[in-house]
């Protein structure tokens, strides 16, 4: 299963690297699939303002709301990758 492969790749990330989040891809994903911040804030149990904090790098996913995000988004291992631990944004 898509979603037990990426668990084993958080685990090895999480040993010393800290998740940098790529919000335009996040938010490039919601478009895509018509979701509003409302809407998915409400998916994963969570207030618009704590998803908010989550996009802008202010706080972190935890495991089961990113393993959410792929439920809802059918996202690949290499899609979450680059929206969950991009090292590359700033």
């Amino acid at each position: 299963m898509e979603g037990d492969n990426i668990l084993v790749s958080f685990r090895k990330l999480e040993k010393g690297v800290k998740r940098k989040m790529n919000q335009n891809i996040f938010k490039s994903e919601m478009a895509l699939h018509g979701v509003t911040a409302a809407e998915l804030a409400s998916k994963l149990s969570m207030s618009k303002a704590a998803l908010y904090r989550k996009m802008s790098g202010r706080s972190e996913f935890s495991r089961l709301e990113i393993l959410k995000v792929i439920g809802l988004f059918g996202l690949s291992e290499a899609k979450v990758m680059n929206i969950f631990f991009d090292n590359k944004v700033s």
